[in-house]
Formats: C-alpha cells, sequence, structure tokens
C-alpha cells in the first residue's frame, strides 16, 4: 500500500515539475539542517516568523532570477542560434540539475515518510500482538526455571565466600593481636 502511494506522488511530483520546472525552482528552499540544530530548534517569535517570511520571499524569487537573467541574454538574432542554442543548452542543463537536487531531497523525504514510519509503527504493532507458541513457553518456563535455580546456587556460593572472607580477616586480626602480645 505504501509502495503504490509513495510511486504515485513521486509520479505526481515528476509531471507537475516537468510541467513548470521554474515553480518548483521558485517554491524550494529548505536550508540544510544539521543535528545541532535540530536540537536546538524552538517555536519561533512573531518578529522572528515575519522576518523569515520576507527572507523565503526573497531567497525563492533569487533562482527564478539567476535563471531568467540567463535567459534574457540568450541572443535573439537570427545570426547567433549557434550562440543562443548553446546558451539555452546551458540553461536546460542548470534547470534540470537544480530539479534533479530537489527531488532527491522530496523522495528522501518520501521514503522517510512512507516507509520508513509506517514500518516502524507496524513493527511496534506487531511486536505488542506477538505470541509464543504452546512449546515455545513451555521451553522458556524450563530454561526461567534452570537460570533462577543457577541464580541461588551463585547467590548461596557468594554467601559462602562473604563468610570465608570474614573469617580469614578474623584470622589475620587475631594473628596480629598475638604478634603484638608477644
Amino acid at each position: 500500500r505504501q509502495k503504490a502511494e509513495f510511486v504515485d506522488i513521486m509520479q505526481s511530483t515528476l509531471d507537475s515539475t516537468w510541467k513548470s520546472p521554474m515553480q518548483m525552482v521558485k517554491a524550494a528552499t529548505m536550508g540544510h539542517f544539521t543535528a545541532d540544530m535540530i536540537d536546538s530548534m524552538m517555536i519561533p517569535s512573531l518578529d522572528d516568523t515575519k522576518e523569515r517570511v520576507q527572507s523565503e520571499w526573497l531567497r525563492r524569487a533569487k533562482p527564478k532570477q539567476i535563471l531568467d537573467q540567463i535567459a534574457r541574454e540568450v541572443p535573439d538574432d537570427p545570426a547567433r542560434t549557434r550562440d543562443a542554442a548553446e546558451q539555452i543548452s546551458s540553461l536546460v542543463l542548470k534547470v534540470f540539475a537544480l530539479i534533479r537536487s530537489l527531488t532527491a531531497d522530496q523522495m528522501e523525504l518520501f521514503a522517510v515518510a512512507f516507509f520508513q514510519l509506517p514500518m516502524m509503527n507496524r513493527l511496534e504493532e506487531d511486536m505488542a500482538s506477538l505470541t509464543l507458541s504452546e512449546e515455545h513457553m513451555r521451553r522458556y518456563q524450563v530454561r526461567r526455571d534452570e537460570n533462577i535455580k543457577k541464580r541461588q546456587q551463585h547467590q548461596d556460593s557468594l554467601r559462602e565466600m562473604d563468610w570465608c572472607i570474614k573469617e580469614i580477616e578474623k584470622f589475620q586480626m587475631g594473628a596480629a593481636n598475638a604478634t603484638k602480645r608477644h
């Protein structure tokens, strides 16, 4: 199900991107986040939000302005068609590179949204509904009983070791006192 939704949304994204590539270039301004930035994030104030809206508008307009400038520099003189073809080819490659980069970022986001998160949710549900067969339960009960027995034996051994250490310490103290008297 998630795969079908992912493919459908990715196809729609690619279709809309190729139908209006400048729209995607203009609308894409997502910054690059680091782990430190994410850890220190907090809800912005109204003034910070207003400032960010202004900067977003400027940042969104920048790539389109650059590409528009390159497009305006393409000669429209019939005698310079060779130069125009080279500049248009260069422009197409720049737009393609930008779209490829933005699409790759979106694919990562889609992959997390459509595969990783649902998979983790399903895993949690599956783990919660996990039941053991009678045979497995019987084996684990036997193993548990053996472990309890071993634990008790180890505790008994530890108590004996503690008793031995105390007796040796008493003997040492007695021997030290006897040596001081002579």
